[in-house]
């Protein structure tokens, strides 16, 4: 079945359950956790699953939250959904301290654990965090594509066109990325949404919650250039910190990533989504669903390959030339500037405004990076370093 195919973040899993007691499995609703942790790591390790999906799990869960979280000898205890009883972070603590042992619990939630102050609280220090993203591209070929343009090895092997026009198009939601009938996508796509804008924005957002402007908000971010709460406010004629609120409800529930501006550029906090097929299906241009995908990709790469995360940015200047992502690792001193088009040859004005960066980060002398590079992206097949910058296809 397409939704059981290898998760490349299985060895991280097995790695972190030997650092921490807890660790927290996190992802948008559908990404596959659950499958993942029925099946797919079931043959690997010894798992005593539960979810709060079920009713009668979710009842003796809340009515004895200690009981329900005792450790068993020997098995790894994982309670799926966690977020639907947050009395359970307090009952892991607890147990978590009388016998601090790795691998005790996996908890698993389609929401931002911090937004929880049970786990803020009471798993501080006790817990290791992942996020399980929808399919990337080498997991829906089946092919190991090498770092894509985050590292400077080759790629080891590429896909068609087709089969990347067809992930950009259909993106790697687990439950109907692989649907070929245009109506049947279509039907599971807008069911997601709805069922995302009606009945999951409320687990955290509590108050005041219009489904259909939700809906609406989450088709800006895909329709728009620039999709900031100013410019949705603009376009929905709407209160801007209604729709900021709207925004980070939406982040909360993994739908949507946040980039902020780059500090040496201008700008305010940019949206996407976490799928570049649900920002097709929306109506979003090609260049918002390449901008989606190239984001999902890498921060996918970096889960999977157990990295620390980025901080990602995006860079503006004041002459309202533009690049789309920025990944700094402080730590490392390392910099990656992503420049990506959607034409073979890059145009000028692409060219101009990765110029533009490069000559700003210079300006601020050594500072903290050492490892820079600048990146642009295209759909070309063959790969070849340009003069002035590495020039990369999007391929892998």
């Amino acid at each position: 079945m397409p939704h059981q195919r290898l998760r490349q973040i299985i060895p991280v899993i097995q790695k972190r359950l030997k650092l921490w007691p807890v660790l927290g499995l996190i992802g948008v609703r559908q990404s596959g956790k659950s499958t993942l942790l029925r099946e797919l790591l079931a043959p690997k390790l010894e798992l005593n699953y539960e979810t709060l999906d079920s009713k009668t799990t979710r009842s003796l869960a809340e009515n004895s939250p200690d009981s329900f979280c005792e450790p068993i000898p020997g098995r790894i205890k994982v309670i799926d959904e966690v977020q639907k009883v947050p009395d359970l972070f307090d009952a892991v603590k607890l147990h978590v301290d009388r016998s601090r042992r790795s691998g005790s619990y996996i908890l698993s939630g389609s929401t931002e654990f911090s937004q929880f102050t049970g786990i803020r609280e009471a798993l501080t220090g006790r817990i290791g965090i992942l996020e399980l993203f929808p399919f990337n591209l080498s997991e829906i070929s089946g092919k190991e594509l090498g770092r894509y343009w985050l590292g400077r090895a080759k790629c080891s092997a590429t896909v068609s066109q087709a089969d990347f026009l067809r992930k950009l198009g259909k993106g790697g939601m687990p439950g109907f990325f692989h649907l070929r009938d245009e109506s049947e996508y279509e039907s599971a796509a807008q069911l997601w949404l709805e069922t995302t804008c009606f009945r999951d924005l409320a687990r955290v957002m509590k108050r005041d919650l219009d489904g259909d402007l939700a809906l609406a908000i989450l088709t800006e971010v895909a329709l728009s250039e620039r999709p900031m709460a100013s410019e949705i406010a603009r376009r929905l004629n709407k209160d801007a910190r209604v729709i900021s609120r709207y925004l980070e409800g939406f982040r909360s529930i993994l739908v949507l990533k946040r980039i902020n501006p780059h500090p040496s550029g201008t700008g305010k906090p940019e949206y996407f989504l976490v799928d570049s097929g649900l920002c097709k299906y929306l109506g979003g241009s090609e260049q918002q669903c390449l901008k989606t995908h190239v984001l999902i990709e890498a921060l996918s790469t970096f889960e999977n390959q157990g990295e620390q995360r980025p901080q990602v940015t995006y860079y503006r200047s004041s002459k309202a030339s533009s690049v789309p992502f920025v990944f700094e690792w402080k730590n490392k001193r390392k910099l990656l500037a992503v420049q990506i088009s959607n034409s073979e040859a890059p145009r000028k004005s692409e060219v101009a405004a990765l110029l533009a960066f490069r000559r700003r980060v210079e300006s601020l002398g050594p500072g903290p990076v050492g490892d820079q590079r600048f990146v642009i992206l295209t759909p070309a097949l063959e790969s070849h370093l340009g003069r002035d910058f590495e020039i990369q296809p999007l391929r892998g």
